[in-house]
């Protein structure tokens, strides 16, 4: 598991944590409040955990064992009666850490247990997004493994202030209505992409129960589509979400993929929004920091169907 974005196109400095800041806005405002944000997908079928509040990184008490070692070592170069009282004190402050580390392990599983309880109960398939600069995720993983959540691939989450020059759009592209979805359907099923049907009535739903919350856009050539993603937008929201992107394998190489990014980002900046966001796996990765993306973090989803 990555510890952070491992790549030379990280964004830094003030720009990073301002990004990072509107990230985790965005990221509360995706459910009801509280310490676990639930995203229930539009056709009702899933859940995405899209935060959790893990309450920080607990001490893992082999380290305090350890500094404990360490300072009763010192303590004995002092007078007997101090280093008495100071190895009390020590070790009362281990047995501290010890039991603050194992409620923090305690309520970790309990977290982990108990949204699963709840998605079974709603007939939901589960997946709890993790991210990387989230405090106690590293803490987090054990429990959703031993709960029986698959990890799927690490994807490096990509920001790009719309303020910026915008490439343009080599191809024919357009943003389409519902009625042109098996369109779409058909570029996922040139790629071989399992539950193609469920994908489409997840997207038909998107796109007809808010369609000023999300757009799809499709590039053709002749006539045949090709390429296509996704972009979603959260009311009040500072990002425009990338999502989606694909072209079939024949028409590979030509800038189609580029030329959809290009048309979901003019359309968000003419929307008002501040950044454009995606979570990128290392086969999209090269071609958005070429076009002037920056990693902030990563994320991983776990998944449980």
């Amino acid at each position: 598991m990555p510890d952070g974005p491992n790549t030379p196109s990280t964004a830094s400095g003030a720009a990073a944590l301002d990004a990072l800041d509107a990230l985790d806005a965005e990221r509360r405002a995706l459910g009801a409040p509280g310490p676990v944000v639930r995203e229930i997908a539009a056709d009702g079928r899933s859940c995405r955990i899209v935060f959790a509040d893990l309450g920080g990184d607990a001490p893992d008490p082999t380290e305090s064992q350890r500094a404990e070692s360490e300072r009763a070592e010192s303590e004995r170069a002092g007078s007997e009666r101090a280093g008495s009282e100071r190895a009390g004190s020590q070790r009362a402050e281990s047995e501290q850490a010890k039991a603050s580390w194992a409620s923090s392990e305690r309520a970790r599983s309990e977290l982990v247990r108990s949204e699963v309880e709840l998605a079974r109960a709603r007939g939901w398939s589960l997946e709890w997004k993790t991210y990387g600069h989230d405090p106690g995720v590293t803490e987090l993983l054990p429990h959703l493994l031993a709960a029986g959540f698959q990890a799927e691939d690490t994807e490096q989450v990509l920001v790009l202030p719309l303020d910026a020059p915008l490439p343009t759009p080599a191809h024919e592209v357009h943003r389409i209505t519902p009625d042109r979805l098996p369109d779409y359907a058909e570029i996922a099923s040139a790629l071989g992409r399992a539950n193609v049907q469920a994908e489409l009535d997840l997207v038909t739903a998107e796109l007809l129960n808010d369609p000023d919350g999300m757009s799809v856009h499709l590039a053709y050539v002749d006539g045949e589509p090709v390429s296509c993603g996704r972009v979603y937008y959260r009311p009040g929201g500072a990002f425009a979400e990338l999502a989606g992107g694909r072209t079939k394998p024949a028409f590979r190489g030509r800038g189609l993929f580029t030329s959809v990014v290009a048309s979901r980002l003019h359309e968000a900046r003419s929307r008002g929004r501040r950044l454009a966001a995606v979570d990128a796996l290392p086969t999209s990765e090269p071609i958005l920091t070429a076009l002037g993306f920056r990693a902030i973090t990563w994320t991983r989803p776990y998944v449980l169907d």
